[in-house]
């Protein structure tokens, strides 16, 4: 991974004595208000502050996701600067998480159940969704029996691999999910304060080292006499170049970068569900596309008195609005499905999602399009800020686009809105 699951929230510990709670609640039904004993004294102070009355787009959440965001709620709930998220819980949950991170939570959840680690997730410290890989940070009781109980290989070297995890103090283990499948990633606990779990979805590693010799990194290939310690991964050559083509690595590479992308990266296995977050990752990332265009919109609204066609400018902002509207109110319908593992039954509410955030991202590229065609019709110095009057033009990220829209609204109305 390239410096993945960096920090977007950050939090504390809870107490040690209610570690177990966290496993506790497997049986419980998905959806259901049914909650642990760590939560039966919980003050509940109106429907929005109380985890057993969920609002219904958090109807299909696991009941240990909900348990353990309560037990987490005075540590994690911070927003990107730090700064603490207050107001009833569902209110916090709300502000804090974005689709893409509430379907991490999703797909971690049941991942740490199936190999034993949920009873060690106590409190959640962070959550990061970066496309290439997903997951968590948090804290409670060592982690380092179940890295080494036969399921994972310990990374080799752990320098590089800790390098490429902004050199954080964990150790690195990866469960032994078999070559090109999705696979979970841990980091121990070895100075830095929490633990780390996240999915990666191309597991380079082949398999765990018995003790043979060989060469770690090409896996089965003879002539290689190095003994290859006991509990080590053993990586798969192709498996290894799939992964480092999913986290941008293999584009640094000169020439055959784009080759070893295209052709080397792997299909994940298909239709596994821990595979990708998508539809829920691209769909929260638009939040860039409504926040610059929501801001752009309101600055041409307060030159109003400047324009030079009115007519023009009130269809140009009218369009640009209502694509905010519709992805904004993606965001918000994707969230029950979002909250879900990823399985059969909801396979089409899912491609669903997919098609609208293709539209309506279509519609965006549009409507930015139309509005610089009216800047430009509208500065008297247009040519100085030429471009991205075609749909085509647009992509994201879009703040390098930044300063051509602003400049066109300062060449048009300097006088209007210094502060540009």
């Amino acid at each position: 991974m390239s410096n993945e699951l960096a920090s977007k929230k950050v939090g504390g510990a809870s107490a040690a004595d209610i570690a177990t709670q966290s496993g506790a609640s497997t049986s419980a039904v998905p959806g259901k208000s049914t909650l642990t004993s760590g939560l039966a004294d919980a003050p509940a102070v109106d429907d929005r502050n109380d985890p057993a009355k969920r609002p219904p787009e958090y109807a299909g959440m696991d009941q240990a996701i909900v348990d353990l965001l309560w037990r987490s709620k005075d540590e994690c709930f911070k927003d990107e600067k730090k700064v603490p998220i207050t107001g009833p819980f569902w209110d916090r949950v709300d502000k804090a998480f974005g689709v893409k991170h509430l379907h991490t939570l999703a797909q971690i959840i049941p991942g740490a159940r199936a190999l034993g680690v949920l009873p060690s997730i106590v409190t959640l410290t962070d959550v990061a969704n970066y496309g290439s890989s997903w997951g968590i940070h948090f804290k409670g009781p060592s982690v380092l029996p179940i890295a080494t109980n036969g399921q994972w290989g310990r990374d080799w070297p752990q320098s590089a691999v800790r390098a490429k995890h902004y050199n954080t103090a964990h150790d690195w283990y990866r469960q032994d999910s078999g070559a090109g499948n999705p696979g979970m990633h841990m980091g121990v606990d070895a100075g830095a304060g929490d633990n780390n779990i996240h999915w990666d979805p191309t597991n380079p590693m082949e398999s765990v080292s018995k003790g043979q010799t060989g060469s770690p990194l090409l896996a089965k290939m003879p002539g290689f006499n190095e003994v290859i310690p006991k509990g080590d991964a053993i990586y798969s050559p192709s498996s290894l170049l799939g992964h480092l083509a999913d986290i941008g690595e293999t584009k640094k590479v000169p020439v055959i970068g784009g080759w070893l992308t295209d052709k080397l990266k792997t299909d994940h296995k298909g239709t596994s569900p821990n595979a990708s977050t998508e539809p829920f990752y691209s769909i929260s990332e638009t939040i860039e596309l409504t926040h610059h265009s929501r801001y752009w919109s309101q600055l041409e609204t307060e030159c109003k008195a400047h324009w030079v066609d009115k007519t023009r400018a009130a269809a140009a902002i009218a369009r640009l609005d209502a694509a905010s509207a519709a992805l904004e109110q993606l965001r918000t319908d994707a969230k029950p499905l979002a909250v879900q593992e990823q399985k059969p039954e909801n396979e089409a509410g899912r491609a669903a999602l997919g098609k609208r955030l293709e539209e309506g991202t279509k519609e965006m590229f549009e409507a930015l399009a139309s509005f610089v065609r009216h800047l430009h019709a509208e500065a008297p110095n247009a040519a100085a800020f030429a471009g991205y009057d075609n749909a085509s033009d647009w992509q994201l990220p879009i703040w390098p686009r930044y300063d051509l829209v602003v400049g066109l609204q300062k060449e048009r109305a300097s006088h209007y809105l210094p502060k540009l």
